[in-house]
Parts: structure tokens; sequence; C-alpha cells
């Protein structure tokens, strides 16, 4: 064989090598684009924990903080609604946003102002961005009359002369 016909071969070889190497590379990437995309799956609910009612004893017509773990695995609760419901009746109904998938919810709530002096159970749902409901919380909240020692600012309105 000539010289030249032996530069030939070896020049044709490595442009065979890069051909192959080309379309092991090409044939790997198409299939790593050709998978199904990763799915996130919204069907998970968040899952509450540990819910707490501050102050307690609250005092009626006064508002508490209601406060509570929470943790969203699939990330979907940036603006969730709060279902809290006392003794069972109606829920009443709060808007929220989170901006962790975990942390800490707190949530005001008004005691009405004609709740009896008692104790309250106070249930607590949260409904993430999918629609999904969380287990239910729940604390009971003590209802005390104002005494001297307890009561709000008092507020006096005394006539001004002259008017």
């Amino acid at each position: 064989m000539s010289r030249t016909e032996t530069n030939t071969i070896q020049y044709m070889s490595r442009c065979l090598s890069l051909c192959c190497l080309l379309i092991c590379v090409l044939a790997a990437c198409s299939h790593r684009f050709l998978q199904e995309p990763v799915r996130v799956d919204y069907g998970s609910a968040p899952t509450l924990s540990g819910l707490q009612a501050t102050p307690n004893p609250a005092q009626r017509g006064g508002v508490i903080q209601l406060c509570t773990t929470y943790v969203d695995p699939d990330s979907d609760l940036h603006t969730g609604l709060a279902a809290i419901s006392v003794d069972g009746g109606e829920p009443q109904s709060l808007a929220f946003r989170a901006t962790y998938p975990s942390g800490v919810l707190t949530l005001p709530f008004s005691i009405s102002p004609y709740a009896r002096p008692s104790d309250l159970r106070i249930l607590l749902k949260i409904r993430d961005d999918a629609g999904n409901w969380s287990n239910a919380v729940s604390v009971t909240v003590q209802i005390r009359e104002a005494t001297q020692g307890n009561a709000g600012p008092h507020v006096s309105l005394k006539k001004m002369a002259g008017l």
C-alpha cells in the first residue's frame, strides 16, 4: 500500500469514528428529550398540625390569632382558603397567602360579641389552589367575661362645653 492510500484509510477511519460518536450523542440527546416531561401531581392536600390560639382565655368580641404548622407536598398553596368553624357551626371563610411549601400559618379570628362565657371548640381546615382540603385541626378557646383586670381600653365620651 502506498503512503497516500494509508493516509486516506486513516482519514476515513477517523471520520467514521467521529460520525459514530456523533450518532451516539444525538441518539442519547433525542432519547432524553423524547421522554415524557415530569408532571407535578397537584392532587396532594396540605397537612396541618398543632393548632394554637392566643390569647387563650379570650374575651368575647375580641380577636384571637390561630396558629398552625402546615406542609404542602406539591407546593400549590399560594392563595389558600381557610374554613374556620366554631362548635360545629357553619364555617367562616378567610383567604390567605402562603409563600413557602411549609411553615407556620397565622390567621386572625374574631370571637362573637354575643359568645357566652364557655369553652369554644374551633376547627380549622385549609384549601390549596388545586381545591384539595387539608385535614382538620382543632383547639379549645376559653371565653371569659371582661373583668376590671382584663377589660379592654375604656373610652369615655364627655359632652364638650359650648357644643
